[in-house]
């Protein structure tokens, strides 16, 4: 009994010694010793993502904020267009390849597997509408919590990595001996792919006018008559002059 309590003891010391960012929220709760405890006793694991992934995410969020200051545009909608530009590559390469096939019957597989893609893409992608997803993106962040996507989706980021860094040089190597697009458009796909999970697991900064339509701004009240007011920078919307880093 004595050797069972020193070792829920040192337990509870190891528990409390462990770090847990409060304004990352990146820990997942697990039960403490479930058999003589409530379910209300709680500890948070702080669960780190893989390092290369996590300097990879970093350094995205970096460029996906610095472009915000820059344009006004957030991570959100560099995703969109990441999408529709996959979109985009994917049917294109269905174009190409679709001459190539002689059965009539894998001509109509084709057809129906891009029609049903294109069906799934009108249910999920086509109908969140930007503007939605930016401001639940940026509730979150004046909540003060980190996209759960940093850890719900860094296995399948590794994935599309791992595949990105490893079809280097087969789909290269069958394009340089075959001409063959379809394996170059391939290749695009899985590297769009895995930018686009990177660019989608990023927090934006607080919604700002980007320096490039100040700049314009100024530039479009500078050749206004004198008798006309310069065009105001919109403030009034909840839009700060400039963006500003969240500490």
């Amino acid at each position: 009994m004595l050797a069972q309590r020193i070792d829920e003891r040192c337990f509870r010391r190891r528990v409390e010694r462990g770090k847990v960012n409060a304004a990352d929220r990146s820990g997942i709760p697990v039960l403490l010793e479930p058999d003589r405890h409530s379910g209300q006793d709680h500890i948070k694991i702080p669960v780190d993502v893989p390092g290369i992934d996590e300097l990879l995410l970093d350094f995205t969020e970096r460029l996906c904020q610095r472009f915000q200051e820059l344009t006004g545009r957030t991570n959100v909608w560099l995703a969109v267009q990441l999408t529709n530009l996959s979109i985009i590559i994917y049917f294109f390469s269905a174009a190409i390849y679709f001459p190539a096939v002689q059965l009539l019957s894998a001509r109509i597989a084709v057809a129906l597997f891009c029609g049903g893609v294109l069906y799934v893409l009108t249910q999920t992608v086509f109908k969140e509408s930007i503007k939605l997803a930016e401001s639940s993106a940026y509730a979150r962040v004046a909540k003060g919590l980190r996209n759960p996507r940093r850890l719900r989706d860094a296995p399948l980021r590794i994935s599309f990595l791992t595949m990105s860094v490893l079809m280097v040089y087969p789909l290269g190597f069958i394009y340089m001996v075959t001409r063959i697009y379809v394996a170059l458009l391939s290749y695009s796909l899985i590297a769009l792919t895995t930018v686009l999970l990177y660019v989608i697991a990023c927090d934006p900064l607080p919604p700002c006018v980007g320096r490039v339509q100040v700049w314009l701004s100024g530039l479009a009240g500078q050749r206004l008559p004198a008798h006309d007011s310069p065009v105001p920078v919109p403030d009034s919307s909840g839009l700060s002059a400039s963006c500003h880093r969240s500490a």
